[in-house]
C-alpha cells in the first residue's frame, strides 16, 4: 500500500471544494480493499509530521474499515487479510502512545473492537503488554496501560465462566491501579482526570456482575472505597466550573463522581444488600456485614454533607451524581441497619433534594414551548431504565411511602398541603407553579399507594382534585395544565361521587387536547383514555368519537409515541359501532401514517450508523408508533368482523403498508404484519384477491428472511388452508408454495427446532384433509419426510407433542387415501412400527381436534378392501375398531373440557392481580430485615433462578402438553364424530355385513352399550 498516495488522498477529503472531496472519497473506498490499507492508515496516524486534521481523518477511516472488516457479518463487506492482523495488533497499542488526543480517542474505539473479537485466543499477550506499559515512568505509556487495561476489564465483565482467568489479571494489576488512582485524586490537570476516570472505570467493569474474592477483602474494600469517597469528596476544579452545565456533565472529573457514587450503589445493591444475601446464601455474607456496618454509615455521612453543600449551592453536582445518590438511599429504606440512619433525615431529603428535583426548571420551559417533541420524550413518553435525577427522585419516593408509609406518609402530605395551597393563593406566579407541578408530580408517583384498598386516605382525593387540580386546567402556564391532565390520569380509578366534578374533569380534558401547546394535547389524550369506563363520559363520547379519533390521528403525526396508538386502539375496540362508517376514513389515515413512518425508517435503515444524521433513538420511536398503529388496524379490523365490504376495504388500504414492510425487509413488523394478515382472513371467513396477492408474497418474505417467524406466519398459512381450500386445490402455484413451506421447514435446518416441526406437520395435516383428491403428488413426499423424522432423531421424540403432530400427519394422509398410505408404509416395512407407536400413544392423543382425526382414520382403515389391507391391519380390524369405542367414550370429555376453557378464556380474559399496594404497613418493624424493594428484581431474580439451576440459565422446561386451543378453529370443526360413524357403519353393513361382523363382533357388553349409545344419538 502506497502511503504517501493515501496520505494525498486522505488530505483530498478535507478540501473545501466538493468534487475534489468526493473524488478523494471514492478514492479511498477503492483504497479500502487493497492489502496493508489499515497499517498505512495507522503509518499516517502516528507520523509527527502529518496535520491533526489529516491524522484524525486517517484514524476515523481506519476505524470503519476495522468495524467492518474485522469479522465482517455482511459478505459484502471486505476481509482484512488474516495475515496483516498479527502485525496490527502488535502496532495498535504503541500507536495509541504515540497519537495525539483526537486521533487517541478514535484508535481506543479501534481498540475495543479488536479486544471484543480477539482476546484472549487469538491476542494472548495483551495482559503482558498491559502490565509492561505499567512499568513505565512515562505518563503517556501509563495512561495506555490504563486504556488497555479498561478494555481488557470490559471483555471479563460478562464472562462468568472465565472468572478465574479474570481474577489472576485482578491479582496482577489492581493494587498498581489503586496507587495510580490515589496519586491523582489530588490533581487537577484534564489529563489527570481522564487517568482517574479509567481507573473506576476498571474497578466498576471488575464487580459488574461478580464481586471478586480479592476485592470482597477487608483491607482491598477500605483501600478502594477511600477513594471512591475522596474522589467524592473532591471539589471539582475551577476550570471545570467555568464551562456550562451541558459541558460540565462531560467533563473527565464530573464523569470520576459519577463512577465513584456508582461503584458504591453497585457493592451495595448488588452485594451487600441483605435481600441479595439471602437469595444466595453464603455468597457475599462476610462481605455484607463488613459494608453494612463498617462502611454504609461512613458513605451516608459523605452523602449527606455533599447533599447539605448542594443544597446551599456550595457545590454542583451531575445528574448522574445525583441520580446516584438517591439510589443508594432508597436502598437504604429497605433495612432495619440502613433505615435508622436516614431515618431522621428523610423530612429534609424530600424537601430539600426530591422537592426540587421534581420542580420546573426554565430549560423544561423552554422545552416545552419550544420543542415539544423534545419535552414529550423526555417527561412523557419515559421508559422505567431512564437514569435522571428526577426519576431517582419518585423512585425515592414510592419505596420511602411503601417501605415507611407510617414515618413518612404525613409529613409528605403536610408538606404538599403547605405547597398546593400556596399556588392557590397566586396561581399566576411562575415560581409557586413550578412548585406546584411538583406538588401534583409527587402525588402522582404515589398514586398506586394513595388508592389501595387500604389507603386512609383514597377517599379524599376527590375534594382535593376539585380544589387543588381542576383549577389548573386553565392554568396560564401550559406545563401545568399539562400535568393536570397526568394527574387526572394516575387518579384514573378515583370514584367521583359528585355528577359535576366527573363533567369537569371530562370538559377539561377534551379542552386541553384543543391546547396550544403539543405536550398538553398528549396528555389529554392519555388522559382520556381510561374515562371512557364512566357511564356518563361513555355515553358522551360516543357522540362525538369520529371527531375525537381525527384529533387522535393527528397527534400520530406530529409525534411519535406509541401511548396515542394504544388510545386510538381501545377507543376503535369500545366504540366500534360508533366508528364503523368511519372506519375507512380511519383506516386511510393510519395508513398514511405508517406509510410516513415507515418511509423515515427505511432512509434510516439505508443510512450508514456512522452517518451523522443516524438517530437510533428517533427510530425506536417511529418503531413503537408504527407498532401501536398496526395493532390499531388489527383490533379495528376485529371489530368489524360482521361489515363485511368494510374488511375488504380495509384489505386494500392496509395492502400498500404490508408491501413495504415486506419489500424492505423491515423484519420488526414481520409479526404485527402476519397478525394483520391472519385477521383479514379470520373477519371474512374466506380470501380475497387481495390476500392471495399478499400469501405470495409472504412466501417470498418467508424464504428469504422470515423462517424465524414461523409461529407468527402459521395462523395466517391456518386461515388460507381453511377459507381458501378451493381456490388452492385448483392452483399449482398455490400448492407448490404450502409444500415448499413445510418441506422448508422440515429440511435439516439448525436454525429449526422441534416447535417448528409442529407447525410444519400441522400445515402437512390441514393440506391433507382440505385438499382431498388436489395433492396426490405432493403425498408420498410428505410421508417421505414425516417417516424420516419418525426413525431419526429419536431424542426428539421424547416430546409427546412432537411425536403426536409427526403420528398425526400420517392419520391425516389415511385419511386421504388409505390405501396409497398404507402402500407406503409397507414399501418401507413401517407399517407395524407406525401403528404401534400410534396405540401406544393413544392416551395423548386427548384434543377435541386429535380424537376426530383418530375415528375419521380408523374409519379410512375400515373402509379399505380386504385385498388391499396388509395383512397384520387385516388380522387386528376388531382390536382397532374397540380402540375407536375407547375413543368415543373419551370425546364428550374432551368437549366438555374445551368448552370449559372456552368459559374460563373468556371470565379471565383480564387479570387482576394482588393488590401490590394494599400492606400499608409492610416494613415498618424496625427490627425486621424487609428483603424487597430492589428496582433490579427481575435481574436479580433471573440470576437467583440461574444459580438454583446449574447450566440451564433460567430454567425453562420444554412443554410437551397437548393443550385445548379453545378460540382456534379447524377444518374438522363441523365434523360430528356420531354422525360420521354411523353412517360409515351402516355403509359397512349394507355393503360388506362380513366386514361389520369382524369390526363389532368383539365388543365387550360395555364397548357395545357404547357404540349404540353413539350410534343412537347421531
Amino acid at each position: 500500500m502506497d502511503t504517501n498516495a493515501l496520505h494525498t488522498c486522505l488530505e483530498a477529503t478535507l478540501q473545501a471544494d466538493a468534487n475534489i472531496r468526493m473524488q478523494a472519497e471514492l478514492d479511498l473506498k477503492a483504497a479500502e480493499k487493497t492489502p496493508g490499507f489499515i497499517n498505512a492508515c495507522l503509518d499516517i496516524v502516528i507520523e509527527p509530521r502529518v496535520s491533526d486534521p489529516v491524522k484524525s481523518a486517517a484514524a476515523v477511516y481506519l476505524k470503519n474499515k476495522i468495524t467492518k472488516g474485522w469479522t465482517p457479518i455482511n459478505p459484502k463487506d471486505a476481509f482484512i487479510d488474516e495475515d496483516e492482523k498479527p502485525v496490527f495488533r502488535d502496532r495498535i497499542v504503541p500507536a495509541l502512545i504515540k497519537s495525539v488526543p483526537p486521533s487517541r480517542q478514535v484508535l481506543v474505539k479501534v481498540l475495543n473492537i479488536i479486544v471484543a473479537r480477539d482476546f484472549p485466543k487469538k491476542w494472548p499477550n495483551l495482559v503482558n503488554v498491559t502490565l509492561n506499559l505499567f512499568q513505565s515512568n512515562d505518563v503517556e505509556t501509563i495512561r495506555v496501560g490504563l486504556i488497555c487495561l479498561l478494555e481488557i476489564c470490559k471483555y471479563y465483565r460478562w464472562t462468568r465462566d472465565e472468572q478465574q482467568e479474570f481474577d489472576a489479571v485482578i491479582e496482577a494489576t489492581f493494587d498498581g491501579v489503586l496507587g495510580i488512582g490515589n496519586s491523582l485524586v489530588n490533581e487537577n490537570s484534564a489529563a489527570a482526570g481522564d487517568m482517574l476516570r479509567h481507573v473506576l472505570k476498571i474497578y466498576k467493569c471488575a464487580i459488574q456482575q461478580v464481586l471478586p474474592e480479592r476485592l470482597q477483602k477487608p483491607e482491598n474494600l477500605a483501600n478502594w472505597g477511600n477513594l471512591m469517597l475522596s474522589v467524592i469528596r473532591k471539589p471539582l476544579p475551577e476550570e471545570v466550573m467555568k464551562l456550562s452545565e451541558e459541558d460540565r456533565e462531560l467533563n473527565s472529573w464530573v464523569k470520576c463522581k459519577k463512577w465513584a457514587f456508582a461503584n458504591l450503589y453497585r457493592l451495595f445493591y448488588k452485594y451487600a444488600a441483605p435481600r441479595k444475601v439471602g437469595s444466595q446464601p453464603g455468597k457475599y455474607a462476610d462481605f455484607s456485614n463488613i459494608f453494612i456496618s463498617n462502611y454504609v454509615p461512613e458513605i451516608i455521612k459523605a452523602y449527606f454533607e455533599q447533599i447539605e453543600l448542594w443544597i446551599k449551592k456550595d457545590i454542583w453536582l451531575g445528574n448522574a451524581s445525583i441520580y446516584n445518590i438517591l439510589a443508594f438511599l432508597e436502598e437504604c429504606i429497605s433495612y432495619k441497619e440502613t433505615w435508622v440512619l436516614l431515618k431522621p433525615h428523610t423530612e429534609i431529603i424530600v424537601s430539600h433534594v426530591v422537592f426540587p428535583l421534581l420542580c420546573t426548571t426554565d430549560n423544561d420551559i423552554d422545552i416545552f414551548e419550544n420543542d415539544p417533541n423534545e419535552y414529550i420524550h423526555k417527561n412523557i413518553d419515559v421508559y422505567e431504565e431512564s437514569h435522571t435525577p428526577d426519576i431517582a427522585a419518585t423512585n425515592f419516593l414510592v419505596t420511602l411511602i411503601r417501605k415507611r408509609s407510617r414515618h413518612t406518609l404525613n409529613p409528605l402530605l403536610t408538606f404538599v398541603q403547605g405547597v398546593v395551597t400556596a399556588h392557590q393563593s397566586n396561581p399566576a406566579d411562575l415560581e409557586l407553579a413550578r412548585q406546584q407541578e411538583a406538588a401534583l408530580r409527587i402525588m402522582g408517583s404515589i398514586a398506586h399507594f394513595v388508592l389501595s384498598k387500604k389507603s386512609p386516605i383514597a377517599d379524599k382525593m376527590e375534594s382535593f382534585i376539585a380544589q387543588y387540580v381542576f383549577p389548573d386546567f386553565n392554568s396560564p402556564h401550559g406545563f401545568l395544565r399539562a400535568r393536570a391532565c397526568e394527574f387526572l390520569n394516575h387518579y384514573a380509578d378515583v370514584k367521583f361521587e359528585s355528577v359535576d366534578n366527573v363533567s369537569i374533569a371530562y370538559q377539561s380534558v377534551l379542552s386541553c387536547m384543543e391546547d396550544k401547546y403539543l405536550p398538553v394535547q398528549v396528555e389529554a389524550a392519555l388522559a382520556l383514555q381510561p374515562m371512557v369506563t364512566i357511564e356518563g363520559v361513555h355515553a358522551s363520547l360516543s357522540s362525538r368519537i369520529p371527531e375525537v379519533m381525527t384529533r387522535l390521528l393527528d397527534l400520530t403525526s406530529r409525534v411519535d409515541i406509541d401511548a396515542i396508538s394504544g388510545v386510538i386502539g381501545e377507543f376503535v375496540e369500545v366504540f366500534s359501532e360508533q366508528l364503523t362508517p368511519f372506519a375507512v376514513d380511519l383506516a386511510t389515515r393510519m395508513r398514511d401514517q405508517l406509510l410516513r413512518l415507515l418511509g423515515e425508517l427505511v432512509e434510516q435503515q439505508n443510512m450508514d450508523f456512522e452517518n451523522i444524521d443516524y438517530d437510533d433513538a428517533a427510530n425506536e420511536d417511529k418503531t413503537m408508533t408504527a407498532l401501536g398503529l398496526l395493532n390499531t388496524m388489527s383490533t379495528l379490523l376485529l371489530a368489524l368482523d360482521n361489515a363485511r365490504n368494510v374488511v375488504i376495504e380495509l384489505e386494500n388500504i392496509l395492502k400498500p403498508v404490508i408491501e413495504v414492510i415486506f419489500s424492505q425487509k423491515l423484519s420488526e413488523f414481520y409479526a404485527d404484519v402476519f397478525g394483520l394478515i391472519e385477521n383479514c382472513t379470520y373477519c371474512l371467513k374466506s380470501i380475497s384477491p387481495t390476500m392471495w396477492e399478499l400469501f405470495v408474497q409472504m412466501h417470498s418474505v418467508f424464504k428469504d428472511d422470515a423462517i424465524d417467524y414461523l409461529s407468527e406466519i402459521f395462523p395466517s398459512i391456518d386461515n388460507y388452508l381453511q377459507y381458501g381450500s378451493e381456490e388452492i386445490g385448483n392452483n399449482d402455484r398455490l400448492k407448490d408454495i404450502l409444500f415448499d413451506i413445510f418441506s422448508t421447514v422440515m429440511s435439516e435446518n439448525d436454525r429449526l427446532g422441534v416447535e417448528d416441526r409442529i407447525i410444519a406437520s400441522s400445515i402437512a395435516q390441514k393440506m391433507l384433509l382440505s385438499l382431498y383428491g388436489h395433492i396426490d403428488a405432493f403425498v408420498p413426499q410428505i410421508l417421505e419426510s414425516i417417516t424420516y423424522h419418525l426413525t431419526n432423531n429419536v431424542e426428539k421424540l421424547k416430546n409427546r407433542r412432537y411425536l403426536v403432530s409427526l403420528l398425526e400427519v400420517i392419520l391425516a394422509s389415511i385419511c386421504y387415501n388409505p390405501q396409497d398410505t398404507l402402500k407406503f408404509l409397507e414399501s418401507k416395512n413401517l407399517t407395524q412400527d407406525f401403528f404401534t407407536q400410534w396405540f401406544e400413544k393413544m392416551e395423548s392423543f386427548s384434543r377435541v381436534y386429535d380424537l376426530k382425526l383418530v375415528i375419521l382414520a380408523m374409519l379410512g382403515l375400515f373402509r379399505v378392501p380386504d385385498s388391499e389391507l396388509p395383512e397384520s391391519i387385516r388380522n387386528n380390524l376388531g382390536q382397532i375398531s374397540k380402540g375407536l369405542v375407547s375413543v368415543l367414550k373419551k370425546f364428550p370429555e374432551a368437549v366438555k373440557n374445551k368448552e370449559d376453557m372456552e368459559k374460563d378464556f373468556n371470565a379471565n380474559g383480564n387479570f387482576d392481580g394482588e393488590d401490590f399496594y394494599e400492606q400499608w404497613d409492610e416494613g415498618e418493624d424496625e427490627d425486621e430485615v424487609d428483603d424487597d424493594g430492589d428496582r433490579q428484581a427481575t435481574t436479580d431474580y433471573l440470576e437467583f433462578l440461574e444459580s438454583q439451576v446449574p447450566g440451564t440459565g433460567i430454567g425453562f422446561i420444554e412443554g410437551d402438553e397437548l393443550e385445548e386451543e379453545p378460540l382456534t378453529e379447524t377444518v374438522l370443526d363441523k365434523m360430528e364424530p356420531n354422525v360420521v360413524v354411523r353412517d360409515a357403519f351402516i355403509t359397512i353393513k349394507t355393503n360388506d355385513p362380513a366386514r361389520y361382523n369382524v369390526l363389532t363382533g368383539g365388543y365387550t357388553p360395555e364397548e357395545a352399550q357404547i357404540f349404540e349409545q353413539c350410534v343412537s344419538s347421531a
